[in-house]
């Protein structure tokens, strides 16, 4: 039988199952590296979450005081804070406080006392009394104030508690609550 020409059904059995061990490999290799790059990119989503906390602490932290502190010396000890009515008597003020959790599974919290606004720091000296508490305050420059803000009235450097109020309308003359 000289002139036989192909495979015989033993060649394309054994060239079937060689075959079916490659494409075996392949797939047990491409779910690895698969699996792989999964854990590493949930790892880089992690670690991007975790970058951006740590970011936005840092910005807030590195305001610490702003606003709070006035030529060198916490405006006051105590705020009582007023919008529309008394919300907080007597809460101590300082320009970052961390807080223990209530319990020991609880987490701990940070927070950061900071004025947001450019002038935050600069301060305005009141330049007259109020004769009644219905009476406008009269500050000598009232740059960077403007309806709607939120403001300290305090005497640096005594125990007497700050003031945190809401602007209600600003004339030249002065500011009302």
């Amino acid at each position: 039988m000289k002139g036989q020409r192909g495979f015989s059904l033993i060649d394309l059995m054994v060239g079937l199952f060689v075959g079916l061990l490659v494409a075996l490999a392949v797939y047990a290799t491409s779910t690895v590296v698969g699996a792989q790059r999964r854990a590493a990119v949930s790892g880089n989503g992690a670690l991007e979450a975790g970058m951006a906390g740590v970011y936005a602490m840092q910005h807030d932290i590195k305001a610490a005081g702003v606003g709070v502190w006035l030529g060198g010396q916490i405006l006051c000890p105590t705020l009582n804070v007023y919008r529309d009515a008394l919300i907080a008597d007597g809460v101590a003020v300082a320009p970052v406080v961390i807080d223990a959790g209530a319990a020991s599974t609880d987490s701990d919290s940070i927070t950061v006392a900071f004025g947001d606004s450019v002038l935050a720091n600069n301060g305005a000296a009141l330049s007259g009394g109020m004769p009644t508490a219905a009476s406008a305050m009269r500050v000598g420059n009232p740059r960077g104030i403007a309806a709607g803000d939120m403001v300290i009235v305090g005497n640096p450097g005594t125990t007497t508690p700050c003031t945190l109020m809401q602007v209600t309308a600003k004339t030249d003359s002065g500011f009302g609550w």
